[in-house]
């Protein structure tokens, strides 16, 4: 049981910590709109290459983006459905996992 709270609390910190970065939702935002390369994304966002890279390594080990083929070499694309499900995935273990305590 406690195992199941330490996986169940590791994903969710580390699906909300992907998204903690205004750079990262930016990065996100730009992606929700279209696929894009690396350097686009740093291009569009005025961000460094290197700095981009960075942020969608954090946003790929969150399952928040996936890296597809593009014109121009590699290109991310947003995954709203896996995020969707991830989040809805490690609440509903984290909250089925923790027991009720009562407020007097």
């Amino acid at each position: 049981m406690a195992e199941l709270i330490v996986d169940a609390q590791s994903e969710l910190v580390l699906f909300f910590k992907a998204l903690s970065d205004a750079t990262r939702l930016r990065i996100a935002g730009r992606l929700a709109e279209a696929d894009c390369t690396a350097e686009g994304l740093a291009q569009s966002l005025g961000e460094k290459p290197v700095a981009v890279k960075q942020h969608l390594g954090q946003l790929l080990a969150a399952g928040l983006v996936e890296q597809v083929a593009g014109a121009g070499g590699p290109a991310y694309r947003l995954r709203l459905a896996g995020a969707r499900a991830l989040a809805g995935e490690a609440l509903s273990r984290r909250l089925t996992a923790v027991p009720e305590v009562e407020v007097a």
